[in-house]
């Protein structure tokens, strides 16, 4: 069995494992809080909440439209901490909330999860739409130790290339169009080359953020 930790598995990639007859469990869960939902061995994409451990809600009074459907802020409180309690704490997730799952699962299961900031694109109609961008794409056009990608307004991606000197002309272009590959004809993606990049307070280094999520 796979159980990726902090990652999505991808549709191909669960094809390849089930082909090979390697099961893939994920589990939803956060360092604040702890394990939040197991996915259904039946219904991939469905987690069934550890309800022993969390209570979780979806607030849905400003929902995001994600690919037509609309997704609310992921809430839970946990009283379990030695600190400090959470109560109704905004994880930062979109998702969507079922009594139970289709898989006849009587207790609240998840689906549609996302990380706000972490996956999400937000466009000029209001509506967002998944990004993912893997290393390994990058560095066929180019060899760096690391790189960053930020929406910082609503029209404009910018992309850190580090360890890198200078780009070529052919690089910058190679890489503008992998971008816009990912995210569609809507934005300027900026590409710039540095050293080192400062990555300051964000200890996980999280490559891809969205300043207007």
């Amino acid at each position: 069995m796979w159980i990726p930790v902090s990652e999505e598995a991808g549709t191909n990639l669960r094809e390849e494992f089930s082909r090979l007859e390697i099961p893939v469990r994920a589990n939803y869960s956060s360092e604040e809080v702890g394990p939040i939902g197991y996915e259904c061995s039946v219904f991939p994409g469905n987690y069934h909440v550890a309800t022993s451990n969390v209570i979780v809600e979806v607030e849905s009074t400003n929902s995001i439209n994600v690919e037509n459907k609309n997704l609310g802020r992921v809430l839970l409180t946990h009283l379990h901490s030695y600190a400090t309690p959470f109560i109704r704490y905004d994880v930062g997730d979109l998702a969507s909330l079922a009594d139970r799952c289709q898989c006849g699962h009587d207790a609240p299961t998840l689906s549609n999860v996302y990380g706000r900031k972490k996956r999400l694109l937000k466009r000029r109609g209001g509506h967002a739409s998944p990004f993912l961008m893997k290393g390994g794409e990058i560095l066929k056009i180019v060899k760096c130790s690391e790189y960053r990608v930020r929406q910082i307004d609503l029209t404009t991606v910018n992309v850190e290339i580090g360890g890198v000197k200078n780009l070529t002309t052919e690089q910058k272009h190679a890489l503008i169009a992998l971008f816009k590959i990912k995210t569609g004809d809507d934005f300027n993606i900026v590409i710039r080359s540095v050293q080192k990049i400062d990555w300051g307070s964000d200890i996980k280094k999280l490559v891809f953020r969205s300043d207007v999520m």
